[in-house]
């Protein structure tokens, strides 16, 4: 019971936290004492630096760089342990078409309708954007595995670039390098080569933490909702745009000051914008609608087909745990599926506690909403996966690494490690979804 206790404590508090803190940077103190001075008092990171054109092109080529290079370590590691005599291009591709890849291959090549299994409708369950845009490139290449694996290494480039504009913002470009670094290493980071969703939901996701953080509102909108039709949880965008949003313009100290006019005028003219992400949520919902007539069919297919239902965070995490220590679980299961989500969970939870008083109050909202939204399931699946876009965790990391100079050794080292063992995984179709 100790780990969904232990992430129930954390996550409410940090609520509290925030809360407290947002009231706080709105000239509003509540329960003032020695206590929440010390949570609230602000030790953010002020170094900031401007990136220019020609880092963001070396960030980008180099991304590039690294996927091939990545690309080729796959080519060895499916020749090392394939039982066939030959090995060509074809084969080596098609060994990256696991799992949901599977069905992002089938929307890629006639949408939604492509792949019916007993009168269903089976891959609604997935987000279109990503799909939308291997398909368009799919017209040029007319392979659809290749144009995934291409939008994939292109979206994750263009992201990287954000990411490293993001974080030189406010820790400088040391802080920027380890973040790209850190995510793109994390042990599940090889899955922004696959044929799946999480570069395009990494790029669609960091995009709009950089214009959220510009207070580009008009952008936040168009990137919220562009997040939200990769995947349902990019609608947890809503939430640190609104905390930002709350704490530049001090939105509770217009209320205090009785300045309705110009507060209703700024939320008309640039808070509504933050709401973008609904409209994203709102075009998916209408594809399953105008497919089966019901406006929220695939949560029957989520149900039907993965047996998925909402629940407690807490409950999924403490199930985790029952899976590790279950003596009916293989330990290729435990350590391929259960052990990589605990543990990304509670890296999760570890690097929201120490960050709550050294980073923005939208990167720990982000964090609090988005770990919530992603372990609100009744079976623990994939979620290892979803950490991997929980992009102000590898800013924090890298911040930590930059103040303990040591730290960045053993995280690169261990990160690297299990990005190659759990690639070779997912190439041979273990359990690592």
């Amino acid at each position: 019971m100790f780990f969904p206790i232990f992430a129930s404590i954390v996550v409410w508090g940090l609520v509290l936290v925030v809360a407290l803190r947002v009231f706080n940077n709105c000239g509003i103190a509540i329960l003032r004492n020695k206590v929440t001075a010390f949570l609230l008092e602000d030790k953010r990171a002020v170094l900031q630096e401007e990136t220019t054109s020609k880092e963001l092109a070396y960030i980008f080529l180099a991304c590039i760089a690294f996927r091939l290079a990545v690309y080729v370590m796959s080519a060895f590691s499916v020749a090392l342990f394939t039982s066939s005599e030959h090995l060509d291009f074809a084969s080596w591709l098609n060994q990256w078409k696991q799992w949901d890849a599977t069905g992002y291959n089938n929307m890629i090549l006639g949408g939604y309708k492509q792949m019916v299994e007993n009168g269903e409708y089976v891959t609604l369950v997935f987000f279109p954007l990503y799909a939308f845009a291997a398909r368009i490139l799919n017209f040029v290449i007319i392979n659809t595995q290749l144009s995934a694996v291409i939008t994939s290494t292109l979206c994750y480039s263009f992201a990287c670039c954000f990411m490293y504009k993001l974080a030189a913002m406010d820790y400088g470009k040391n802080v920027a390098k380890k973040a790209v670094l850190y995510i793109s290493i994390f042990p599940f980071g090889f899955y922004f080569g696959a044929m799946m969703t999480e570069s395009m939901f990494f790029l669609t996701n960091v995009a709009t933490f950089y214009f959220i953080r510009k207070h580009n509102w008009p952008m936040v909108g168009v990137c919220g909702a562009l997040a939200a039709l990769s995947r349902i949880s990019g609608i947890a965008m809503i939430f640190p745009a609104a905390v930002e949003f709350i704490e530049h313009y001090q939105l509770f100290g217009m209320f205090r000051d009785k300045k309705f006019k110009e507060t209703f005028s700024l939320i008309l003219k640039k808070g509504l914008w933050i709401l973008g992400a609904l409209v994203g949520v709102f075009i998916y919902l209408y594809c399953n609608y105008s497919l089966t007539g019901n406006w929220f069919k695939f949560m029957e297919l989520q149900h039907k087909f993965w047996g998925e239902e909402t629940c407690y965070f807490g409950k999924c995490i403490l199930v985790m745990w029952q899976q590790i220590i279950s003596p009916d679980r293989s330990v290729m299961v435990k350590t391929g599926m259960f052990l990589p989500e605990l543990l990304s969970v509670m890296l999760m939870l570890v690097t929201m506690l120490y960050g709550a008083r050294r980073h923005r109050s939208m990167y720990i909202t982000h964090m609090v909403v988005y770990l919530v939204m992603n372990t609100s399931i009744t079976w623990p699946i994939s979620i290892a996966r979803y950490m991997l876009c929980a992009i102000p965790m590898f800013i924090i990391l890298a911040d930590f690494s930059e103040r303990h100079k040591k730290a960045h050794l053993w995280i690169t080292v261990i990160f690297a490690v299990m990005f190659g063992i759990y690639m070779t995984g997912y190439l041979f179709s273990k359990q690592i979804m």
